[in-house]
C-alpha cells in the first residue's frame, strides 16, 4: 500500500509567504532600479546644461570682449592717422613735435605712448626722449593684421603695468598698456582670456599670471577640457594666432553639481507624484468599482435633467437626462465613474438602470410636462444588444410612457460595430423613438455615419460653439447647420452660455439649444415645477 506523501511543512519547506516575499523583493529592485535611473539620467542631464551653459556664456563673452575694444581700436586708425600726418610736416625732432605727440597722447586715453620715425631715422616721441630701439618685422612676438604690425611685449614676471601691445602703420607707432587693456575688456571673475600662437600653442597674451597651457589644438567652437581648464577657441583678425576664453574645472563642477541637485529633486519629486497618483487612481478605481456595483443594484444613484430650450419663445422642448452619483457624501464626477464602468462591462446594466429610474421620474413628474420630451444617452454595449429594443418597448408599454417622449441620443463612440448598431437604432427608431446624434463633429467619420444612419436631431458640439469661435469668419458650426438642413435634420446647440451665442445661433436658423444661459441640470421634482410655472406664464408654443 502506498505512502501519503509527507506534508511540505514536515520537510521543512514553508509554502506561505513565498508569493509575497516575491513581491516585495520585486518592488524594492524597481524601486532601487527607479533611483539608480533617476540618479544616472540627472548626472547626464546636469553635465549636458553644465556644459550648455558654459559654451553659451563663452560664445556670448567673446563678441561682448570684441564690443568692448571697439573704441580702442577707433582710437588706434585715429591716432596712426593723425601721426601719419604729422610725420609729413616735421624735419627733425623738437620741443614742439614732442608737445603735440603729448598732445595726441592725452586726447586718447588708451593710447599709452606715440612715436613717428622720421626719414632721416630719426625717432620722436610723446615722452621726448629717446626710446629703446623700435621693433622690427624679426622681432619677436610679431603679429601682422591687414596694413597694421603688432608686437606684444611682456613686462617683468607678467606684470601687466610694463607690459604693452604696439601697434605700427609704417613709420607710425602707438603703445597700449596691457592693464589699462585688460580693465576695458571686464571679464567676469570665472573666465580669462588668452591669445596663443597657431602653431606653438603659447600664450602671449593673457589676462591671467597664469596663461593658458594647451597641449593639443581643440577644434575652433567647441567646449575642450584639460587638466584644471576648461576653453573655448576663437578664431580672429590675427591669422597666426587664436583666442582662447578658459574657466576652471571649479565652475564647471559647481554647477555641474547644482544642476544635478535640482535635476534629481524635480525627478524624485515627479516620480513620487507619478506614484502617489497612480495609486490613488488604482485605489480609488478598486475602492469604486465595487461601490458602483453596489449603487447600480441598490439604486443609489439619481437622475438630474438639463432643460433644451426653444430659443425662439423660451419654452423649454426637452430635457437631457444626467446621471449623479454621491458616494459616501462625496460627489462623483461622471467623468470619473462612466470610464470606470465602460472598463468594468457595466454600461450596458448601468444604462438599463437610468432608462427605468427615467420612465420613473417621467411618471411621477413629467406626464404632467405635456409634450416635453427626455433624452438618454446610449453606449456601445446597448446599440449592440440585441434584446435592448425588446427592453425599453417592455419598460415603456408597462408604464404608459409614450415612444415620442423618450429621444435616444448616441456618439460616434458608441458605434464600434456600425451595421449591428444601424439595425438596433432603426428598431428603436421603428417604435417611435427619435434619435439624436451628439458631441457631433468630434469624430473622423461623424458625416459618414450620420448619412448612414436613422437619426433625427444633430446637436453642435459645445467646443464650436465657444465665445471665440462663435463668430469666427472660419467657424465650422455654421457649415454644420447648413449641412443638417440640407438632411432635413433639426439642430440642438451645446453649452450655450450668454446672449452673444444665442443671436449668433438663432440668425443661421437653430431653434433649440441647452447650456447655463438658460438653466443648470435640475433634479426631476424641480424640474417639472419650474415647467409648469412657465407653461402657466406663457400661451402654448409648438
Amino acid at each position: 500500500m502506498a505512502k501519503s506523501p509527507r506534508p511540505l511543512s514536515s520537510m521543512g519547506i514553508k509554502r506561505e509567504g513565498t508569493a509575497p516575499a516575491l513581491m516585495k523583493r520585486f518592488r524594492l529592485f524597481f524601486v532601487g532600479s527607479t533611483a539608480v535611473l533617476i540618479l544616472g539620467v540627472s548626472w547626464l542631464a546636469a553635465e549636458v546644461i553644465a556644459k550648455r551653459y558654459i559654451t553659451e556664456s563663452m560664445q556670448d563673452l567673446y563678441p561682448a570682449i570684441q564690443s568692448s575694444l571697439t573704441e580702442v581700436n577707433a582710437q588706434i586708425d585715429s591716432t596712426l592717422s593723425a601721426l601719419a600726418e604729422q610725420n609729413t610736416q616735421v624735419e627733425h625732432c623738437s620741443e614742439g613735435s614732442h608737445l603735440e605727440l603729448s598732445r595726441l597722447v592725452a586726447a586718447n586715453r588708451y593710447i599709452y605712448e606715440a612715436a613717428i620715425r622720421l626719414e632721416n631715422g630719426a625717432v620722436c616721441t610723446s615722452y621726448g626722449r629717446a626710446l629703446q630701439p623700435l621693433p622690427t618685422l624679426n622681432s619677436a612676438q610679431y603679429y601682422k593684421s591687414g596694413k597694421l604690425d603688432y608686437w606684444l611685449q611682456n613686462g617683468k614676471a607678467g606684470s601687466n603695468d610694463d607690459s604693452f601691445i604696439i601697434v605700427a602703420q609704417k613709420s607710425t607707432f602707438v603703445w597700449l598698456n596691457k592693464g589699462i587693456l585688460l580693465s576695458t575688456l571686464d571679464l567676469p571673475d570665472d573666465y580669462d582670456f588668452d591669445l596663443i600662437e597657431r602653431g606653438s600653442l603659447r600664450s602671449v597674451f593673457s589676462s591671467t599670471r597664469d596663461p593658458i597651457s594647451l597641449r593639443t589644438l581643440p577644434p575652433s567652437g567647441t567646449l575642450a577640457f584639460s587638466e584644471d581648464k576648461i576653453s573655448y577657441v576663437f578664431e580672429n583678425q590675427w591669422p597666426e594666432l587664436l583666442s582662447v576664453i578658459t574657466t576652471s574645472h571649479v565652475l564647471y563642477q559647481r554647477l555641474r553639481a547644482i544642476c544635478f541637485i535640482s535635476i534629481f529633486f524635480i525627478f524624485a519629486i515627479i516620480s513620487i507624484a507619478v506614484t502617489v497618483g497612480s495609486y490613488h487612481l488604482y485605489s480609488l478605481h478598486i475602492s469604486l468599482l465595487p461601490k458602483l456595483k453596489k449603487a447600480i443594484k441598490h439604486s443609489e444613484l439619481h437622475l438630474h435633467y438639463q432643460p433644451i430650450v426653444n430659443m425662439t419663445t423660451g419654452k423649454w422642448s426637452g430635457a437631457e437626462c444626467l446621471i449623479r452619483w454621491n458616494a459616501n457624501g462625496k460627489s462623483v464626477p461622471p467623468s470619473v465613474f462612466i470610464p470606470l464602468a465602460e472598463k468594468a462591462g457595466l454600461m450596458a446594466e448601468l444604462t438599463r438602470w437610468v432608462i427605468t429610474r427615467a420612465t420613473e421620474d417621467y411618471t411621477e413628474h413629467f406626464r404632467k410636462c405635456g409634450n416635453l420630451y427626455i433624452t438618454i444617452n446610449l453606449s456601445a454595449a446597448n446599440v449592440e444588444d440585441e434584446t435592448f429594443p425588446d427592453f425599453v418597448h417592455g419598460l415603456f408599454l408597462r408604464h404608459r410612457v409614450p415612444a415620442k417622449s423618450i429621444l435616444f441620443e448616441i456618439t460616434e463612440s458608441s458605434l464600434l460595430n456600425k451595421g449591428k448598431a444601424s439595425i438596433i437604432l432603426q428598431q428603436l427608431r421603428d417604435l417611435g423613438h427619435r434619435l439624436a446624434v451628439d458631441d457631433f463633429g468630434t469624430g473622423y467619420s461623424s458625416l459618414s455615419y450620420i448619412e448612414e444612419l436613422p437619426v433625427d436631431i444633430l446637436k453642435i458640439d459645445r467646443s464650436f460653439l465657444t465665445p471665440e469661435k462663435i463668430n469666427a469668419p472660419d467657424a465650422l458650426w455654421p457649415h454644420i447647420v447648413k449641412m443638417a438642413k440640407s438632411l432635413g435634420l433639426e439642430v440642438v446647440a451645446e453649452g450655450v452660455e450668454n446672449e452673444r451665442q444665442v443671436t449668433s445661433l438663432r440668425k443661421k436658423g437653430v431653434r433649440l439649444a441647452q447650456g447655463w444661459h438658460y438653466s443648470r441640470d435640475l433634479p426631476p421634482e424641480l424640474l417639472t415645477q419650474q415647467y409648469l410655472t412657465q407653461a402657466a406664464l406663457s400661451p402654448p408654443h409648438d
